[in-house]
């Protein structure tokens, strides 16, 4: 039986039992299918997010999937963990640029 019904299950079965094992088995498929679907276009989506990084002119922002945008509450630890490091990058950077400034203030107060 392509349902996963064994015969012996079928044949004591009533014609409602029968249909009802039908439709479960067609509601398991549908949603197998519309996982895999979701899959499919997740990874779809991925891809051409990746590429379209490829053609962009030089200057403008990379677009980076990151897998938080598409399972939110099965990565929020990651994508926290991920702000974190991003914040403590733009501190660094945002130090260095504050001490280069300082020092070329220095430098053009000496020669003045």
């Amino acid at each position: 039986m392509d349902c996963g019904v064994s015969i012996e299950v079928f044949w004591n079965s009533s014609i409602l039992e029968v249909r009802d094992l039908i439709d479960s088995d067609n509601r398991v498929k549908n949603k197998e299918f519309k996982i895999q679907t979701k899959r499919d276009f997740i990874n779809a989506e991925v891809a051409h997010r990746w590429q379209s990084n490829l053609y962009k002119k030089e200057g403008s922002e990379f677009d980076s999937p990151y897998v938080w945008e598409y399972y939110p509450d099965l990565f929020e630890e990651e994508k926290k963990y991920s702000e974190e490091q991003q914040k403590e990058a733009e501190l660094e950077k945002l130090k260095g640029n504050r001490k280069r400034y300082a020092e070329e203030y220095k430098r053009r107060q000496g020669r003045e």
